[in-house]
């Protein structure tokens, strides 16, 4: 009869430790790669010389998470796009470091970091199609999530004419 209690005590002890466990780990989950569910578009309108003129951000939800479709950018860009401008140059800054990565001295550095598995900015090129995507996303710290983000430079085209 002792040894049956001795086996529910240590289960109890067991279970405790978990729990414990699971409350630590959940101050850290903000330092754990997820998926990435959305990410703000950045559209920096430029006239025929290039000087900025007007910028512009929104945010875009993904259909498929880590995943803007060829479908979600053509929406993106028949919003902002007319006879009158063409897109420039398109870039992706996808902050995909790990945790590891991480130290409380190097925040300042962290965006300094470029390996070949950490590459955060990316020129996006149409592809053989004349299509741009899909364009994929790294899994991204949760904390960082906000960062990410999609660089549209849209040029006034060289027929616009200033009446």
């Amino acid at each position: 009869m002792s040894e049956e209690l001795e086996d529910v005590s240590v289960n109890v002890l067991n279970d405790n430790w978990i729990k414990k466990y699971e409350e630590v780990e959940r101050d850290y989950n903000i330092f754990y790669k997820e998926q990435i569910a959305y990410i703000q578009v950045v559209l920096s309108f430029v006239d025929r010389e290039k000087r900025l003129t007007k910028i512009k951000t929104e945010t875009i939800f993904f259909n498929e998470p880590n995943k803007l479709t060829d479908n979600e950018l053509v929406n993106i860009l028949s919003k902002h796009l007319s006879t009158h401008n063409q897109v420039l140059s398109m870039f992706v800054y996808n902050l995909n470091v790990s945790h590891e990565d991480i130290t409380q001295n190097s925040l300042t550095t962290l965006f300094e970091v470029k390996t070949d598995d950490t590459t955060f900015l990316r020129e996006i090129t149409p592809k053989l199609n004349g299509k741009y995507g899909p364009i994929m996303f790294d899994d991204t710290i949760n904390f960082f999530q906000d960062l990410n983000s999609l660089h549209i430079v849209i040029q006034e085209s060289a027929t616009t004419s200033h009446a």
